[in-house]
């Protein structure tokens, strides 16, 4: 919902959103898995909770209720931590979906032991009618930038390694904060934006 959007313009140093994640290849190489999402940003520290459970329960939980998948007692702690977020910002809050985004990512870390983790994402779309989400749907007509680019995003533990600031200094990169979701609402939703599409 937007609630969320204004709470990240307006600084709240106490936010969460919920957001499902969809992944898989239509050619079965990557199977389909679905994955709820709780961001939590406090203050400077971002955390992300999640918890797995079937594509099909996406479409249940969107309209408020919590899928019976995501109740089963053999869950794990945090699962159930989850389902108690979901509880308060869906059920209790009355969170709903607005935007759905897709982008192509591409994934590099260091290994199981590493402190580094790079990703590249393009293709950025998105699209406000609702459907049922399925892995690599290439049914989102709305580009959320002007030009094709790539949104790299860095995470590390601990230090940032040299190589990795001398490739900032050498191609000039300066790190901004940057949300897909917050983007795609300010382009193109009429709450939102100032230039809203034709009805």
């Amino acid at each position: 919902d937007r609630h969320s959007y204004w709470q990240k313009i307006w600084g709240a140093t106490n936010r969460r959103r919920v957001r499902a994640r969809v992944y898989g290849r239509p050619d079965g190489k990557i199977p389909p898995a679905a994955f709820i999402e709780i961001k939590h940003k406090l203050e400077s520290d971002g955390v992300k909770r999640r918890a797995s459970l079937p594509l099909d329960s996406l479409r249940e939980l969107a309209g408020g209720k919590i899928p019976d998948a995501l109740l089963c007692e053999k869950r794990s702690k945090a699962d159930r931590h989850v389902v108690a977020e979901l509880n308060d910002l869906v059920v209790l809050g009355g969170a709903r979906p607005v935007v759905q985004v897709r982008y192509d990512r591409m994934a590099y870390d260091s290994g199981p032991e590493g402190t580094i983790r790079v990703t590249f994402d393009t293709g950025l779309r998105c699209r406000f009618d609702l459907k049922p989400l399925i892995p690599d749907d290439p049914d989102f007509p709305l580009p959320v930038m002007d030009r094709e680019v790539a949104v790299v995003e860095v995470k590390t533990i601990g230090a940032v390694p040299t190589w990795l600031r001398e490739a900032n200094a050498r191609f000039r990169l300066q790190q901004q904060s940057m949300s897909k979701y917050c983007l795609s609402l300010e382009r193109f939703d009429p709450a939102i934006c100032t230039n809203p599409l034709p009805c």
